[in-house]
């Protein structure tokens, strides 16, 4: 299993190394910018910058982890990935779990990057943004659980055999999420997300192991 998952670990390196390298440029502009405002106006309400670089982050984390999903599927289906390690000792279900673990763990660590960077300006920076704390962190949250449910539904889509109809699916119901979430301002309940998150992945697992590779 520990194979399997070190595999995959390495497959997705190149997939994430610009969104991991984009990330920390943004993150060290991001934070030059607080510095510069709370410089000029140490007392200011919650800087506009930490509300812009908040949607900039809304808008582009979904699509990166349905691609994610989609990436590792369809690559498995073009490679014959899973065909290979099935000639080696082991089976279906490892290697689901093991793709999805990494994953999962990928997303997580993508997004729960921008929480950690928030929290490090809110408590570095607590006169210039009062309340910060109290108005970013929940969304934050929400917007995890959303990468989530994005990278779960890019993998179930990723099983299509048309390549360009899982694509156009992938954007198209990404784009209705972020949609709703810019619409209802974040209060799209999260039971909603995990239901969609567990309906999707219980879906993605039985057709894996029941489709011909």
């Amino acid at each position: 299993m520990l194979t399997l998952i070190k595999r995959e670990s390495q497959s997705l390196c190149l997939y994430l190394a610009l969104p991991g390298l984009a990330s920390i440029i943004l993150a060290i502009l991001f934070y030059l910018e607080i510095a510069r405002r709370h410089q000029f106006s140490p007392y200011s309400p919650i800087s506009n910058s930490m509300y812009e670089f908040f949607w900039v982050i809304a808008f582009c984390l979904p699509p990166l982890c349905a691609g994610m999903g989609l990436y590792q599927m369809l690559a498995d289906r073009t490679h014959k990935i899973s065909a290979f390690l099935l000639t080696h000792a082991t089976t279906r279900s490892r290697i689901f779990l093991a793709r999805l673990a990494v994953g999962l763990i990928a997303v997580l660590l993508l997004s729960l990057f921008w929480p950690a960077i928030f929290a490090f300006l809110i408590n570095k920076y607590p006169r210039a943004i009062p309340g910060a704390m109290e108005f970013f962190m929940p969304r934050l949250i929400i917007l995890t659980i959303l990468n989530l449910t994005c990278y779960s539904l890019g993998i179930l889509l990723g099983l299509y055999r048309n390549i360009r109809i899982a694509l156009s699916a992938g954007i198209f119901l990404t784009a209705i999420l972020i949609t709703l979430i810019a619409i209802k301002g974040f209060t799209l309940t999260p039971a909603i997300l995990l239901l969609l998150i567990a309906a999707a992945i219980t879906r993605t697992w039985q057709k894996f192991l029941t489709r011909p590779l």
